[in-house]
C-alpha cells in the first residue's frame, strides 16, 4: 500500500459513528465509540509525511464540523491525539467539551504539539510491535529500579488537544 492509499483509506472511514452526549457519565461511551486507531508498518512510515498523517486529523476536525453544522447542533467537542508507543499506534478520539470535563487518561497529560506525537509515532521502533526480547525480567526490573518514584505507577502521556466548534451558518 502506498502512502496515498493509506491516507485516503484512512480518510474513508472517519467518524461514521459519531457519539456525543452532553452527559457525564457518557464520557468514557464517547472516547470508545468515537476513537480512531492508526497502524502501520516501518516500510510505510518511511513513505509517508507528517504532513499526510496531520491531513487525516484535519479531515476529521473539518467532518466532525460538517456532522454538527448540519445537524444545527452547536455542540462543542475536543479531539485528542495521542502516541500509544506499546501498540504502535496512533490513536485520536473526539468527546464533547462539558464543564469540568477530564480526558479519560489515569497518566498524567503533557501538552504536546500535533506535529511531535505524529513525529514521534513515524520514527517509533514498535510500529509493529515490541520485540519479546525485551521483556526479560531483568530489563523490567532494572527499567523499574531507574524509574523515578512518582512515576512507577503512571507514566506521563503527551496528548495533543484542540477544542472543535461548529461553523456559523448565517
Amino acid at each position: 500500500m502506498t502512502a496515498e492509499e493509506y491516507v485516503a483509506s484512512c480518510k474513508d472511514s472517519l467518524l461514521d459513528n459519531l457519539f456525543l452526549s452532553q452527559k457525564t457519565e457518557d464520557l468514557g461511551k464517547e472516547a470508545n465509540e468515537n476513537l480512531h486507531t492508526f497502524h502501520i508498518t516501518k516500510e510505510l512510515a518511511k513513505n509517508i509525511t507528517l504532513f499526510q498523517v496531520k491531513s487525516i486529523i484535519e479531515h476529521a476536525v473539518s467532518k466532525f464540523t460538517d456532522i454538527v453544522t448540519k445537524n444545527n447542533d452547536q455542540m462543542r467537542a475536543i479531539l485528542y491525539v495521542w502516541h500509544d508507543f506499546q501498540a504502535g499506534a496512533l490513536r485520536f478520539s473526539i468527546v464533547t467539551d462539558r464543564p469540568g470535563v477530564k480526558l479519560p487518561f489515569s497518566a498524567e497529560i503533557l501538552p504536546a504539539p500535533l506535529e511531535e506525537i505524529i513525529s514521534d509515532w513515524l520514527k517509533s521502533d514498535y510500529l509493529e510491535g515490541i520485540p519479546w526480547v525485551e521483556f526479560t525480567k531483568a530489563q523490567v526490573d532494572k527499567l523499574i529500579d531507574e524509574m523515578p518514584v512518582e512515576e512507577r505507577k503512571y507514566p506521563k502521556l503527551s496528548v495533543h488537544a484542540t477544542q472543535l466548534t461548529p461553523r456559523i451558518v448565517q
